[in-house]
């Protein structure tokens, strides 16, 4: 099963740009302090600490969709190598989605399993735990998939006062899945308003946001933060009829422990109403 995700999705595959994929270490730690020399959070709070504000660097929304096209951008920045750390202001400003999904296509690039996920962190700081996009990556040495982080660098972390290991995070003590809170917050046992993603989108709405895009995640569909594909994704909550929320339920149940019910996982996908508009929609944009 880990061998699948060593595989690109349309997603991911950098396509004519592989080549400059080639130059990049070949450690995790290597890596990822590659793409934090490429692509920076496009905030206040990160910025400052490089003496910069958001007006000062280019940025792209909510990212780029297609790995092919964002390491195009890149190379219009700069056409230096990717192993080449870039001056602050010469970074492109991205969100999570795309520091997840670029370390995912850097890894499997070099055949290391890789895959995106989509949880609620408890180490940025903030009032709620907010939906975060990270990676995992499969440890061969260990057998088992490490949570990694490679939003957070070194000033990040100094300016939050991180001190956790952002290149294996602890899942259920920093890092949620959506399908645990989900399930939790269906038996009433967390409030759901404490999760979110931001304090005015907090409660089983985003939750239900998060748990989907996992799910996509996990099909190796690694959509964009604001890709609300399929009806269910963004209903309103009084909407949801007894089927949604039996659909979501077993979404959860089988996403909480993705690697025993993978194949479940994926015939659940290709065969749902929900999976089949996400496939439609990632059709219509040549994926």
């Amino acid at each position: 099963m880990p061998n699948y995700y060593a595989q690109h999705s349309p997603f991911t595959d950098p396509g004519a740009y592989a080549p400059a994929f080639d130059d990049l270490p070949a450690d995790l730690p290597g890596i990822v302090r590659a793409i934090q020399g490429l692509i920076i959070p496009p905030y206040a709070y990160t910025l400052a600490p490089h003496g910069l504000e958001p007006d000062d660097i280019e940025i792209s929304g909510f990212g780029i969709r297609r790995m092919e096209d964002l390491i195009a951008k890149l190379l219009t920045i700069s056409d230096a190598p990717l192993s080449e750390p870039r001056p602050p202001r010469q970074r492109l400003g991205l969100n999570c989605r795309n520091f997840a999904a670029l370390l995912v296509a850097a890894l499997r690039h070099k055949g290391i399993p890789a895959r995106e996920r989509i949880g609620f962190e408890g180490y940025l700081g903030g009032d709620i735990y907010y939906e975060h996009r990270i990676a995992q990556v499969w440890d061969t040495w260990r057998g088992k998939w490490l949570y990694v982080d490679a939003f957070v660098d070194p000033s990040l972390k100094a300016v939050r006062d991180i001190d956790i290991d952002t290149l294996d995070i602890v899942e259920n003590d920093f890092f949620w899945s959506p399908s645990l809170i989900w399930l939790a917050a269906r038996a009433g046992n967390v409030n759901p308003e404490t999760f979110g993603d931001s304090p005015e989108d907090t409660g089983f709405p985003a939750i239900r946001y998060a748990l989907l895009h996992d799910f996509d995640a996990l099909n190796k569909y690694e959509v964009l933060g604001d890709d609300n594909w399929g009806d269910l994704i963004d209903k309103p909550e009084a909407d949801l009829s007894a089927d949604d929320r039996a659909f979501l339920d077993e979404v959860a149940r089988l996403t909480l422990n993705p690697d025993v019910h993978f194949a479940d996982i994926t015939a659940l996908h290709a065969a749902s109403d929900y999976g089949k508009q996400v496939r439609q929609a990632t059709n219509k944009f040549g994926l």
